[in-house]
């Protein structure tokens, strides 16, 4: 409809990023390749790891008011030498252009439950989305989180819960995890879900690092989700530029009184 309407128009999205981690250019080259493929015009701004926190605001107001940009993420972690309140930053995002939803007002709605008025975060949308494909309803199942970040976890939380499971969030501080864990299906592992969307740092009796795990209703093992070729990531990535369109087609119909002519000419999303 909108390639119809808008002729030339384009959605477009920000990376910025500090410093020059490798995974986080893993990442960000993978983005920025996906969002070519399908006609986004995605940009990378690459701040030094001797970024000030008063520049990075200053690039992240800039990007907030640049009409042309719809969407702005900024990746995480920080990779520089001064301290810098990674809150404060991500919190400077427009809520609008927040993407990533990972903003305190997008949070927020979250926890709230209002999920049709805000940018849920990627990762745990696409573990959703990938639970739901196996046919199995989360609705009144005992569902358990690892890891409390505000990335993943917490907002993996919020999500079960409002879709109507009943959520146990564990986490470092946790003194019985197996016996959390082992209460989704008590005594038959073999009839739980799990869910790996992270990745093991170090292995401890006491902390267990895994970004995220969910157990529900079947346990697969190592095939983590039957039926399913899809990946947590593969999911973010469509969850991520879905809403940036969103975001353009919002705006862009704010902005236009009415339709271009010559629409049959247009190569949006092509």
């Amino acid at each position: 409809k909108m390639k119809v309407q808008f002729c030339g128009f384009r959605p477009s999205l920000v990376v910025l990023q500090v410093g020059d981690r490798d995974d986080s250019n893993l990442y960000i080259s993978t983005k920025l390749k996906a969002a070519a493929e399908i006609g986004i015009d995605a940009k990378h701004v690459r701040l030094p790891n001797s970024a000030t926190q008063d520049e990075v605001l200053h690039s992240i107001m800039s990007v907030n008011e640049n009409q042309t940009v719809h969407g702005l993420i900024v990746q995480l972690p920080l990779d520089t030498v001064n301290h810098i309140n990674s809150e404060l930053v991500t919190n400077a995002v427009s809520p609008e252009k927040d993407v990533d939803g990972l903003s305190c007002i997008n949070a927020g709605k979250l926890s709230r439950g209002d999920l049709s008025d805000c940018f849920i975060p990627c990762t745990p949308n696409g573990c959703l989305e990938l639970i739901r494909q196996t046919g199995v309803s989360v609705v009144g199942k005992h569902a358990v989180v690892i890891g409390r970040s505000k990335i993943v976890g917490a907002p993996m939380h919020d999500l079960l819960l409002w879709n109507h499971a009943t959520v146990t969030t564990c986490h470092s501080k946790t003194p019985d995890l197996p016996e959390q864990v082992n209460r989704t299906t008590p005594g038959f592992p073999e009839a739980a879900i799990s869910l790996d969307c992270g990745y093991i740092i170090s292995v401890s009796p006491v902390h267990f690092l895994f970004m995220m795990m969910c157990f529900l209703s079947r346990w697969v093992g190592t095939s983590v989700i039957r039926n399913s070729t899809q990946t947590p990531s593969g999911f973010q990535q469509h969850f991520l530029f879905r809403r940036l369109i969103q975001v353009a087609a919002v705006l862009l119909t704010q902005s236009f009184a009415k339709p271009k002519e010559n629409s049959d000419k247009c190569d949006f999303l092509n």
